[in-house]
């Protein structure tokens, strides 16, 4: 009887774990088994109830190695009775292969489950997204044979090839590939496959177009009116290519000579990927914490104390005395240390909302790089909502501050520590921050976001600024002609004329930056005009950028204290060759 039940028993958990697989399962991590910035995690899940539910999903990766720590994804999801679902949600992966735990809950119970080792990696990848695996064998035929026999070398051992048949939702879910070949109709693509596509190449991606392939004139037709060649045309951040098919052997040229570099050499950016740093340094607060010739100018000052007051007490004839006077002394500077230093220090939460954004000149659509900063006058739980579909990329990996290197290494030892991310996605996205006294902590993220227009010529040596935002301070960089132009203030539709405007050069005559003076030594006063000459913005290697500062548009941010905000944004506009 007793082995009877045991085999029950058995059999009931066997049941009960299979029937858990089956309304929860993950499908793939990052893109095929490669993981980028942000790496989707695609799960399928089922509503195993005959009613409508919410359900809660929470995906987990884990490090191999102890000290990467645990990342968190939440989401509630509402599924129709007995309806099946498969869903993307961006995980912020450790370093190294992962463990990917999965979860569904409804009413608190635990009702699928699913687990998964990822042996992930990081690569050149090329994806190629073709009508049939047989185009896709040519395309990458094509890709691996062109160039010069060094160039075949180093895309055999450098770069990755994967076939994606099952086309993505998010464009970053995207973010594991450095270059994606597009031989598919258009038409297989619902409408948010076929923006997660733009949003990839906006953000730094290559897209290669197969024009007779993809049967789509209308699918960014914006920058395809010339007849299709091997050049790129800049699309945001990003690159656009087109070869007219494969029938006309152009694939090879896409990914030869100094178009092969971009794909291969991850040091290699014509664009610079986030001028996000910069707009940090120069807005963001920073703690004003004594430097050291302060605290020996201190020390030098309770020395010659000291020393005053044993020749008193020794004129006194007290010197017994000299053990009280001396712990007073101590006390009384440690105590005028402490007060000084900490009326510099923050009275209040802040909140500091920076952004920089890219676009083109012939599309109001930007990538968007986002920097957070919360810095705390005391030890609290911050929640930080963002009503926005931004994805986070990472947080507390600002660099050095002119002022306070001290702090800053602090928050960067305690977040290596504990290196753990719990967000819950939205509308809007939570995620919430253990602050400590006196410290900050950065939250990153990318997004996309829409202007009313952008910035334009509307005749020869004459821009219009369509963006919708008032510029304060704004340039005009023409690399090429080596000449910088500084604007003034630019409201929102003004225009303005270029040959009015007395241009600098960029570089010296022997070609190299201007080695500009800081203003004062102090990054966080440099104009914008000062952090283009010096190379602080290195916008491009080439071509023609517009640069302005604004105090918006912003992030929707929230916090469930009160707190003091401030807003600056940076608009980046590239033009295409004359």
């Amino acid at each position: 009887m007793r082995r009877v039940l045991l085999c029950s028993g058995f059999v009931l958990a066997l049941a009960a774990s299979l029937i858990a697989d089956s309304n929860l399962r993950i499908v793939d991590v990052g893109l095929h088994g490669y993981s980028g910035t942000t790496s989707a995690v695609r799960l399928i899940v089922r509503n195993p109830a005959s009613e409508a539910e919410m359900i809660h999903l929470q995906v987990s990766a884990t490090g191999e190695n102890n000290n990467s720590g645990t990342n968190t994804i939440t989401a509630d999801v509402s599924l129709g009775g007995g309806e099946q679902r498969e869903l993307e949600l961006p995980v912020l992966m450790p370093g190294g292969n992962a463990v990917i735990t999965a979860d569904a809950r409804m009413a608190g119970a635990v009702f699928g489950y699913d687990k998964q080792k990822a042996l992930l990696r990081q690569a050149n990848l090329i994806a190629l997204m073709c009508a049939s695996d047989s185009i896709c064998k040519t395309a990458q035929s094509q890709i691996q044979f062109s160039g010069t026999i060094e160039e075949r070398a180093d895309k055999n051992r450098q770069a990755k090839f994967e076939i994606v048949n099952d086309p993505r939702d998010h464009w970053w879910a995207y973010s594991p590939c450095k270059a994606i070949v597009l031989a598919r109709p258009i038409g297989q693509f619902t409408p948010a496959q076929r923006d997660a596509l733009e949003g990839f190449l906006r953000n730094s991606g290559r897209l290669v177009l197969l024009e007779d392939e993809i049967a789509d004139p209308g699918f960014l037709s914006a920058y395809r009116t010339g007849p299709a060649s091997h050049n790129a045309e800049q699309v945001g951040k990003g690159m656009l290519f087109r070869a007219s098919g494969l029938s006309a052997n152009q694939l090879g040229d896409i990914f030869a000579g100094q178009n092969l570099r971009g794909v291969l050499d991850q040091t290699y950016t014509p664009w610079n990927s986030n001028q996000t740093g910069w707009v940090s340094r120069r807005f963001a607060t920073a703690f004003d914490f004594p430097r050291l010739g302060w605290l020996l100018i201190w020390l030098a000052v309770y020395i010659v104390m000291i020393g005053v007051n044993f020749a008193v007490l020794r004129r006194l004839r007290r010197l017994d005395l000299g053990w009280i006077s001396m712990c007073g002394l101590a006390l009384l500077f440690a105590a005028g240390f402490y007060f000084s230093s900490a009326g510099r220090r923050p009275k209040n939460f802040r909140l500091d909302n920076l952004a920089s954004y890219y676009l083109d000149s012939r599309s109001p659509l930007a990538v968007a790089n986002y920097s957070l900063r919360v810095s705390a006058p005391e030890r609290r739980d911050v929640l930080v909502s963002i009503a926005d579909p931004a994805v986070f990329t990472s947080s507390n990996f600002a660099e050095n501050e002119a002022n306070s290197q001290i702090w800053t290494e602090m928050n960067r030892q305690g977040i290596q520590e504990r290196r753990t991310y719990d967000i819950h996605l939205g509308p809007p996205s939570q995620v919430e921050l253990e602050m400590l006294k006196w410290s900050f902590q950065d939250l990153n993220l990318q997004g996309l976001h829409e202007f009313s227009g952008t910035v334009h010529f509307v005749a020869p040596n004459r821009l219009r600024n369509d963006t919708g935002q008032r510029f304060e301070d704004a340039v005009y960089l023409d690399y090429p002609a080596n000449a910088l132009y500084a604007l003034s203030a630019l409201a929102p539709g003004e225009e303005f004329q270029l040959d009015t405007i007395k241009p600098k050069r960029i570089r010296a005559e022997d070609g190299k930056q201007q080695a500009l003076i800081l203003s004062g030594g102090d990054p966080s006063k440099q104009t914008l005009q000062e952090a283009a000459l010096t190379a602080g913005l290195p916008f491009a290697g080439w071509g023609r950028v517009f640069a302005g500062l604004s105090d918006g548009p912003a992030l929707p941010v929230e916090l469930n204290v009160s707190h003091q905000r401030s807003v600056h944004a940076l608009v980046v506009v590239h033009f295409e060759q004359p």
